[in-house]
This record gives structure tokens, C-alpha cells and sequence, in this order.
């Protein structure tokens, strides 16, 4: 009697040991204010039919306890197939984690947990220029996208980073819900800062996710810009109150150089904020 208990009993613990976890297609950490999903497939060696249940928690802060979040079952008839599960996280506040919970009829519960993060996909940044001495302002254009490829609305931390790492400066900017293009931002970079590579360092307030960064590299030095050429050509004067004429910049090596000009007209020419106007 005690053989036939002992082998059952060894039956019982193989079978458990034996059985696997399904597999779980799972997103990097469940977005905050957004659908999300989770896709389940059952092992090839399953019975049919089976059921598959998720069950999926919040838990708002460390000392919180988890709340429920989203669950679902369903009767599954057959195999080979992915079974996807579309939850909405906006119903509920903003949690530090989630647990991720899936039974599936003759396999071993799955069980992780999830970070919450922030509905944002990518932020751009541009700079006005990739060049700066210091002293100088930086004009910045930011524009987050969320998961939906739509405007992000959330407030940024956007920082100055010099090059040994240390943010500079910190601003934090409130996005107006009625943003409708780029986010405008403006640095002055100090006056006695030392030469190398800064960095314009972008980030949602409510993540510290190292994932959740953009950063953009900027120069910081003290550079003088190459001198050019300048040729100015007058075309026939059709009118007494137009003239047309040509104006063709090019450094010494014959690169055309990209900007604007300044023209005045006058009976001299004259020196304005430094720049010589041609004035006619």
C-alpha cells in the first residue's frame, strides 16, 4: 500500500513539474492612458477545448494595495492560433506596476509584473544650429508623439547637459492642451562654460525610465566663421520704382553660402550693427 502511495504520489509531482507556462507576448511596460495589449498562445500539446483567463492588476504606489484593472475569459476550441487581449489603462490612475496574471486550461499559471510608464513613443528635437560659442542662446523645437502617433500632452522635463554629464539647466514645460506643432524652448548657455559636446536632454516628468530619453548633441566652442565673397549684379531697370538685381554669395572655394541679405536703398552705402548694407 505504501509502494502504491509512494508511486502516486511521484506520478503527481512529475505531472505538476511537467506542466509549462503558455506563451505570453507581452508589451516593455503597460502605457499609461492607453490601449494595450497582451497576445497568449497556447503549447501545441493541448487539449481542446480549453479556457484562457486574464487577470490584470494596478497598483498605484508601493504602498497601495493592487486593484483590478482589466479580466477576461475565454473558450478556446482551437489550436495554433494567437488569442490577443486589448485592455484600456485610462480608467484608472496612473500605478508604478502592473501584475500580469494568465491561466490556460493544462498549463502552469503565468505570472510577471509590469512597469508603468508614460503614453509616449518618441520625442524629435531640433536646434536652430549644431554650433555655439558660449554665452550664446540655443532655440529649441521638440515634438513628442505618443503610441497613437498623435500630440503628446503631458508635461516635459527638458534639460542642458555640459559634458561631464551634469544637467546645467532644468526646465520643466507644461504642453498647452491646444498644441497643435513644435514645442518652443530657449537656453542660454553660461557664459564661462568649457568647450566639448553638450547635450539637449528631453524627458517625461513622470518617468525616470532610461528608455523614455531623447537627447540631441550639440558643440560648444569658440569658432569664427569663414570668410566669403560677395558679388552683386544689376539687371536692366525696367521701372523707376524697381530695380531687380542678383546678389551671389561663395566662399573661396566656390560653396555657394546659404542665408539671408540685407538690401537698403539709399544714395550711399553705410554700416548697419556691423554689416556693411549696399545701398543705392
Amino acid at each position: 500500500m505504501r509502494l502504491v502511495a509512494c508511486l502516486f504520489l511521484f506520478i503527481f509531482i512529475h505531472f505538476v513539474e511537467a506542466l509549462r507556462e503558455p506563451f505570453v507576448v507581452l508589451p516593455t511596460a503597460i502605457r499609461w492612458r492607453a490601449e494595450n495589449s497582451i497576445t497568449v498562445i497556447p503549447r501545441e500539446w493541448s487539449k481542446i477545448p480549453l479556457n484562457i483567463e486574464v487577470f490584470i492588476t494596478a497598483k498605484e504606489n508601493i504602498l497601495s494595495l493592487s486593484e483590478q484593472l482589466f479580466f477576461e475569459t475565454r473558450k478556446i476550441s482551437d489550436l495554433g492560433s494567437s488569442h490577443t487581449f486589448t485592455f484600456n489603462s485610462s480608467h484608472q490612475p496612473d500605478a508604478i506596476e502592473y501584475g500580469i496574471k494568465v491561466s490556460v486550461t493544462g498549463h502552469k499559471d503565468y505570472y510577471t509584473v509590469l512597469y508603468g510608464v508614460s503614453n509616449l513613443k518618441t520625442i524629435s528635437i531640433q536646434t536652430d544650429k549644431g554650433y555655439y560659442r558660449p554665452g550664446e542662446s540655443i532655440n529649441v523645437r521638440i515634438l513628442p508623439i505618443n503610441g497613437e502617433n498623435q500630440l503628446y500632452k503631458s508635461d516635459l522635463k527638458i534639460s542642458l547637459v555640459n559634458p561631464q554629464g551634469f544637467n546645467v539647466i532644468t526646465n520643466t514645460v507644461k504642453i498647452p492642451e491646444k498644441l497643435t506643432r513644435f514645442l518652443q524652448a530657449k537656453f542660454d548657455i553660461p557664459e564661462f562654460s568649457p568647450h566639448g559636446f553638450w547635450s539637449i536632454s528631453v524627458k517625461p516628468t513622470n518617468s525616470s525610465l532610461p528608455w523614455m530619453f531623447s537627447s540631441l548633441r550639440i558643440r560648444v566652442q569658440d569658432y569664427s566663421l569663414p570668410k566669403f565673397f560677395i558679388k552683386m549684379e544689376i539687371n536692366e531697370i525696367q521701372a523707376e520704382d524697381k530695380i531687380k538685381i542678383t546678389v551671389i554669395a561663395k566662399y573661396f572655394h566656390g560653396q555657394p553660402v546659404r542665408g539671408s541679405v540685407f538690401v537698403v536703398c539709399g544714395s550711399q552705402t553705410q554700416l548697419l550693427a556691423g554689416n556693411v548694407s549696399f545701398i543705392f
